[in-house]
């Protein structure tokens, strides 16, 4: 039996989830929908490589039957891209240009502790960012 890695299942996840996770064939085959009492999922077999896996599916929009208005959830990816905008020109504005903070602009220790957590927390999304990039193959 073939091992799902934890790279194939980000990249999958990553993507438009169409096709064999561990091939990327789009000859694959799948069960009907299964329910076990939390979520729906589908088992799935690639006709190429052979590769079985299941997938997990789960609302993230809702309409009402009224008015057909679509309400979604929150596109987490959106958000935290446009925080990361929002820290980086903090940074830019506190910091020196060596990613130090400036001693000469008033902040207080505390401040500056802040500015550092920020930076570190910064740099932490900028490579998770990279690495989720570069496995959805967009990089």
């Amino acid at each position: 039996m073939m091992e799902l890695t934890q790279e194939q299942a980000r990249k999958y996840l990553a993507g438009d989830r169409q096709g064999c996770p561990y091939c990327g064939s789009d000859n694959i085959e799948g069960d009907c929908m299964d329910h076990d009492g939390t979520s729906p999922s589908q088992r799935l077999e690639c006709l190429q490589c052979g590769g079985r896996w299941r997938d997990w599916y789960g609302v993230d929009a809702v309409s009402a039957a009224e008015t057909g208005e679509v309400f979604s959830a929150p596109d987490w990816r959106a958000i935290a891209d446009r925080l990361a905008e929002a820290l980086e020109a903090l940074m830019r504005h506190c910091v020196t240009p060596t990613g130090v903070p400036d001693k000469n602009r008033g902040r207080t220790a505390e401040q500056h502790g802040a500015l550092s957590a920020t930076g570190a927390a910064l740099d932490a999304y900028r490579k998770a960012a990279g690495e989720r990039t570069a496995n959805d193959g967009t990089a």
